[in-house]
């Protein structure tokens, strides 16, 4: 796609260039601005800079030619800086000459240059801002705040709002409301200039979150919604997190909104997903089939109703939606993919998991997460070597990947050989320092002889997301390893009673051969898995 751009850009350029070649003269300053133009559009910021460099020698007093320079060089600056590089040499060596492009698009501006000047101050103060210059960034922000344009309401959000935050930062809240207040004005304006512009509803929305209104923030993105209709529900899905601080409040705005248009995609699609956050799940099953009914299928509420059945652990249904989306769409995407993969795994299925793990990494080249767990499914299918290649990829590609060295610990112990199994598991223990549910810690602590850590690793674990099922069923597989029984069917009978579901993995996993063949274990996965069985049957067909 970006190949295609590039020639297209090309083909445009190519009129001028002849243009120029048959006068047979040198480019003027002006046509290399433009080319530098160009070259910015397709990316290619090093010939711009070129072009622009040999600009100002031609016309050392462009505003235009010094205030695109300076975008370029201030943009990779401020890139590194949010990156963590600001110390670098090449960028410190930048900075100077960003701010002299700066002064001189300042210096010698126009009526007639592309930019308006309060562009080129808030260019300049953003810039400062960034390098921690805050009262010179005030100062310039403040002249741009002067010297606003009446239509120019884009601009003037970002002024006030970069206004506000150095107030903020200044502990001047009162100034920080106000100029807030009138970013939210700006964003009327340019509503009311477009309302087809989705950038002053999302806008005015993230304001009134930053300052507390969430309330409105809401009543904002339902007015969007209103205002321009939903071309995909993606476009509803990036607003997730702004309808979860207030589920309460968003259900009773999309009641009112349903009473007026029952039909309304976004009002149902909505609807369903608060039903889905507040894990009503047999609800939300209904509800998006209802929109099916309703206003057709779409990809995106199949896919909504295989997380219905994921986050249930029904996974026999969520296979069942994932095999339907592959008739009616001849594929799923590469997300919905790798959730197959993911269900396959769980089921104890490496064949299946090979095939899919091939062809994502035929579509994605390298991607720890498939080769892991192809390097599982060749483990289960007793080809260790292939799977020992696949783990060295990762730990080549990403050395602090902890998974990839314990998978490879384990491997390395099957084979005897403990001393190179000891190095992965202290690599572990370099790398897994944080005591969350993503960390594997606590095996690397056992296989290492370290029990009583790893025993107070996995407690910690549990005792920071207590009624997460995979860190309790984490913790069953632990102690089963050790050989405490007692210890790990105590786990597992709470794993369940807190809605574990993942029966089919739990029956070949290995690190619970020490149960396996208990009596009580048979017993607890029996009980348990009926009730599963039960609640899965009455969630809607898929």
């Amino acid at each position: 796609m970006m190949k295609k751009k590039v020639c297209l850009v090309l083909v445009a350029l190519l009129p001028l260039c002849a243009s120029l070649w048959a006068q047979d003269e040198a480019y003027t300053a002006a046509d290399l601005y433009h080319l530098a133009q160009e070259c910015v559009e397709i990316g290619n910021y090093d010939d711009a800079l070129s072009y622009l460099s040999d600009a100002k020698k031609m016309d050392p007093m462009s505003s235009d030619i010094y205030a695109l320079s300076s975008a370029i060089m201030g943009d990779y600056i401020v890139q590194e800086i949010a990156r963590g590089k600001a110390s670098n040499d090449t960028i410190l060596s930048l900075i100077p000459y960003c701010l002299s492009d700066m002064n001189n698009a300042i210096q010698f501006w126009t009526n007639k240059a592309d930019r308006s000047l309060s562009l080129l101050y808030f260019t300049r103060g953003f810039f400062l801002k960034k390098l921690g210059y805050y009262e010179k960034a005030f100062a310039d922000l403040n002249v741009a705040h002067e010297n606003l344009k009446k239509d120019e309401y884009k601009l003037a959000i970002d002024v006030l709002r970069h206004r506000a935050e150095i107030f903020k930062a200044s502990g001047y809240g009162t100034n920080f409301q106000l100029d807030m207040s009138e970013a939210i004005t700006y964003c009327k304006r340019g509503t009311k200039n477009d309302p087809t512009d989705v950038y002053y509803y999302d806008t005015r929305a993230n304001i009134e979150h930053s300052m507390g209104f969430d309330k409105l923030m809401i009543e904002t993105i339902f007015n969007r919604l209103e205002k321009i209709p939903i071309k995909k529900y993606e476009e509803i899905d990036g607003y997730e997190k702004a309808l979860k601080l207030d589920m309460a409040y968003c259900k009773k705005l999309v009641d009112k909104k349903l009473k007026k248009d029952p039909n309304n995609p976004a009002w149902l699609y909505i609807q369903a997903l608060i039903s889905f956050y507040n894990r009503d799940y047999v609800l939300a099953l209904q509800q998006y089939d209802a929109m099916i009914n309703k206003v057709g299928p779409a990809y995106r509420l199949y896919h909504a109703k295989f997380l219905c059945y994921h986050d249930t652990r029904c996974y026999d249904k969520g296979m069942a939606v994932l095999e339907k989306m592959e008739q009616l769409y001849d594929s799923i995407d590469v997300d919905d993919t790798f959730y197959k993969m993911q269900l396959h795994v769980i089921k104890g299925e490496p064949e299946k998991v090979l095939d899919i793990a091939n062809s994502l990494l035929d579509k994605l080249g390298y991607n720890s997460y498939v080769l892991i767990d192809r390097a599982y499914s060749y483990k289960a299918l007793g080809q260790d070597a292939k799977a020992m290649v696949d783990l060295n990829t990762v730990i080549a590609n990403e050395p602090t990947n902890v998974h990839a060295y314990l998978r490879r610990s384990r491997l390395h112990r099957k084979y005897g050989a403990t001393e190179m199994a000891k190095l992965d598991d202290e690599m572990v223990l370099k790398y897994d320092t944080i005591c969350d549910d993503s960390s594997v810690r606590h095996y690397s602590l056992y296989f290492l002889g370290q029990e009583d850590e790893a025993i107070k690793w996995v407690d910690g674990i549990v005792a920071g997301s207590p009624k997460d099922v995979r860190c309790i069923y984490d913790r069953a597989c632990l102690m089963s390893l050790m050989g405490k029984t007692d210890e790990a069917l105590k786990s597992l009978r709470l794993a369940m009673e807190l809605g574990f579901g993942d029966f089919a993995h739990l029956m070949h996993d290995e690190d619970l051969n020490n149960l396996r063949q208990l009596p009580e274990f048979i017993e607890l996965v029996s009980k348990y898995q009926q009730v599963h069985d039960d609640f899965c049957s009455e969630l809607v067909a898929p």
